[in-house]
């Protein structure tokens, strides 16, 4: 089984639903993206939330998305890997994140480099306002 697939079990399970949440009301979009999923950032919930409670588009879902629980924001002229302090059972569980963080530079940072920086200040002046975070470390490009 695959470690995202771990992780997300939990998400599944949850009754919460972050999806719900204005957290999750704007989401950074590429270009790409934007066109693909039109509705995407036009209601909240969000469009692609079904009634059950799930995701229609997870397994296609944006870059912003896939790197739920975890985010990136930029310190100085750095990247770094965060959560933001938020009621989620996949952040309560404390488990050593590495092996997660290591798989998003693996996996989805390489198809996503070139917009980083900006995704990094996307809202992050709002939710800073709102949120407390915690730094992981440094994001390995």
């Amino acid at each position: 089984m695959s470690t995202m697939l771990t992780i997300w079990k939990q998400c599944l399970i949850c009754e919460d639903k972050c999806c719900r949440w204005d957290f999750s009301n704007q989401l950074f979009l590429t270009r790409e993206e934007k066109e693909k999923f039109p509705k995407l950032n036009t209601q909240h919930p969000c469009f692609y939330f079904s009634l059950e409670n799930l995701c229609k588009i997870h397994s296609d879902r944006p870059f912003d998305c896939r790197l739920y629980p975890f985010d990136i924001i930029k310190i100085g002229d750095k990247l770094y890997w965060i959560f933001w302090e938020l009621n989620c059972p996949i952040l309560k569980n404390k488990k050593n994140f590495e092996v997660y963080l290591q798989q998003h530079e693996k996996e989805i940072i390489p198809k996503f480099t070139e917009h980083l920086f900006n995704y990094a200040e996307f809202r992050l002046e709002e939710l800073l306002t709102k949120y407390q975070f915690r730094v992981l470390r440094e994001v390995k490009i």
